[in-house]
């Protein structure tokens, strides 16, 4: 049996600005695949208890399911202890135009939580105390992209399972490590039907493990 196959992707978080309702944070990702390697920026605006409000990105971004974006922790609203669990359901449909071609998708699942403890985090931003929460996630994604020679069909559904360290004084993300293993499933068959194809699936498993630092944290 081969050896899987993991997809590493780094995160470097930075603060822009803070304040008493929100955060705002910049973060780059370089994922490394043989022989490429892919960087991408996005900024995002959340509020303090994980819910974004302002996303600058063009690309289809589904926090709940995307640690390098990297995940936003939703909390409750009364103070976490350790050894406390809570669990977030999610459900999001919506339409998006990209490079002329529009998307429908509809994003199911849930994420559990468990608070596991306080410690000292060292990273290049400097020695925070943190509160760890610990995250496992099921979720399906369910996408219909019209082309100009068809309708492309894709499904993903996945798990992702990992450990948040945040800082408890500002509420900021300090580091984080996700594993994501995901199946994704494709049907090209209108793509295809021209050459006399009936049915034309492709099957794509994807494991990642993702690592997030903060590297800056500049205040407002």
């Amino acid at each position: 049996m081969p050896n899987k196959m993991v997809t590493p992707i780094n995160v470097d978080m930075n603060i822009l600005d803070i304040n008493n309702t929100s955060i705002t944070v910049k973060k780059i990702s370089m994922e490394t695949t043989p022989g490429n390697k892919i960087k991408k920026s996005h900024i995002e605006t959340m509020t303090d208890q994980g819910e974004i409000i302002k996303l600058n990105s063009e690309d289809l971004i589904l926090p709940e399911i995307q640690p390098e974006v990297p995940n936003t922790i939703i909390y409750p609203e009364n103070q976490i202890h350790q050894g406390e669990s809570w669990t977030i359901p999610f459900k999001r449909a919506n339409n998006l135009t990209t490079a002329g071609m529009l998307t429908s998708y509809e994003l199911l699942g849930t994420n559990n939580y468990t608070c596991i403890g306080f410690k000292n985090v060292s990273v290049r931003a400097g020695s925070f105390e943190c509160v760890g929460i610990e995250s496992d996630s099921n979720f399906t994604l369910n996408m219909v992209t019209k082309t100009s020679n068809g309708t492309v069909y894709t499904t993903i559904a996945g798990k992702e399972s990992g450990k948040n360290w945040v800082d408890l004084n500002s509420g900021v993300l300090v580091k984080s490590e996700y594993d994501v293993d995901k199946v994704i499933k494709t049907d090209l068959s209108e793509i295809y039907e021209e050459i006399g194809l009936e049915k034309c699936y492709k099957e794509t498993p994807i494991d990642s493990h993702i690592i997030s630092e903060l590297v800056n944290f500049k205040e407002g």
